[in-house]
């Protein structure tokens, strides 16, 4: 939801902000109550909620 734009002022846009080929692929995953299950950095899994 806030991903580009954030990206664009900090000048990091070139490989974050958006899931396309080349860029970090940084995500989290939540469920409808915005409890985060996953998280995944450099496109590894870094954290799953017990």
């Amino acid at each position: 939801m806030a991903c580009i734009n954030p990206s664009i002022v900090a000048k990091v846009d070139n490989h974050k902000g958006s899931l396309a080929p080349g860029n970090d692929a940084d995500i989290i995953l939540m469920d409808h109550e915005a409890d985060i299950k996953r998280t995944f950095v450099r496109g590894k899994l870094a954290y799953t909620k017990q």
